[in-house]
């Protein structure tokens, strides 16, 4: 029974930097993202760009993924949720980005991913 409470407890510990709770909900942060990909490019007239990557821990999984505008800056937040049967931890979005977008951030962190040239 201890061994069980104390691997929780690591497990616990070792994921809160990684992820970050926001009333209640935690969020993928860039560090703990295997693979984190930003392509720009076009679908017909609309610029924007395809992010990707996956949640480096196989207890969580893609729950949502949210887009926010704040002034001039896009905030992706990848949603997490306990992994369940039928859920992945990969996700893949498609950002159009507006001509007054200066940068698209991730996470809590915002960490920038992509700024305007």
């Amino acid at each position: 029974m201890h061994t069980k409470l104390i691997a929780i407890a690591l497990i616990c510990v070792y994921s809160l930097p990684a992820c970050a709770q926001i009333g209640g909900k935690m969020t993928l942060e860039s560090q703990a993202t295997v693979n984190l990909s930003v392509v720009s490019g076009h679908i017909g007239p609309v610029f924007g760009i395809t992010i990707s990557g996956m949640c480096g821990h196989s207890a969580y999984a893609v729950e949502a993924i949210e887009v926010k505008k704040e002034g001039r800056v896009l905030n992706v937040l990848v949603w997490l949720i306990p992994a369940k049967q039928n859920l992945t931890g990969s996700f893949s979005k498609w950002v159009p980005i507006p001509d007054d977008i200066t940068s698209v951030v991730f996470g809590k962190e915002k960490k920038v991913i992509w700024p305007r040239q």
